[in-house]
């Protein structure tokens, strides 16, 4: 990511991980990133909100459970990668369409 970041400074990179990391949003700011793309099992609210705190973008992986898609939707997450696009869309219109 050091490297990609010193090729081209406006490059967006985001760290990939499947461990928990502890305040995952320094990891990223340390190495300059945009996002941290966690596995999805391991995103609690705790790390939602210090991302949306610390301005660190993130992106769930890879969510093909509707319940998941659902909650992570209402919690604001700003990108599920997922293998059921179609799915995730019909989740997200319907999720719009009662918002009041």
């Amino acid at each position: 990511l050091v490297q990609c970041k010193e090729y081209n400074p406006h490059i967006r990179v985001g760290i990939l991980y499947m461990a928990g990391l502890y305040r995952p949003w320094n990891y990223a700011k340390t190495l300059d990133c945009y996002s941290i793309h966690p596995y999805f099992y391991g995103i609690k609210p705790e790390i939602i909100q210090g991302c949306k705190e610390n301005g660190v973008s993130l992106f769930a992986w890879t969510v093909n459970d509707p319940q998941y898609m659902a909650g992570f939707v209402q919690a604001g997450v700003e990108a599920i990668i997922t293998d059921k696009p179609q799915l995730l869309i019909a989740l997200e219109e319907g999720v719009e369409s009662h918002e009041v």
